[in-house]
């Protein structure tokens, strides 16, 4: 039987900046880190096709997936940080993840010819 499955990004403040985009299949999370250590991005990227539902619960920000038997479940997950001097914003982070979101849904596809 097909089984679901939560994919999930811990949200650790209340004022964390969370973006949930299940039409493109991505979610993050951007919020400041102890100290005076910066602010970083977390997030997850899949196939919207599986997606049952996206939603911030229980402190996390999940999506739920349906397994079906016989076929693999991918998502790839990542991080940000602004002091890498990659990602000024949340802004600048969640636009990273929905281009990546945008090539995996188009990759490239190349045919060689004999010539």
């Amino acid at each position: 039987p097909e089984l679901d499955i939560a994919i999930g990004v811990q949200v650790h403040a209340a004022d964390a900046a969370v973006a949930l985009k299940p039409l493109e299949g991505w979610m993050s999370v951007w919020e400041k880190c102890s100290g005076n250590n910066g602010n970083l991005g977390t997030g997850a990227v899949l196939d919207p096709a599986t997606l049952r539902q996206m939603k911030q619960e229980a402190g996390h920000a999940l999506a739920v997936v349906t397994a079906t038997p016989g076929k693999p479940v991918s998502y790839w997950a990542g991080a940000g940080w602004d002091k890498s001097g990659d990602f000024a914003s949340a802004d600048d982070w969640n636009l990273y993840l929905a281009r990546f979101a945008q090539r995996l849904a188009s990759p490239l596809k190349i045919t060689l010819g004999s010539g």
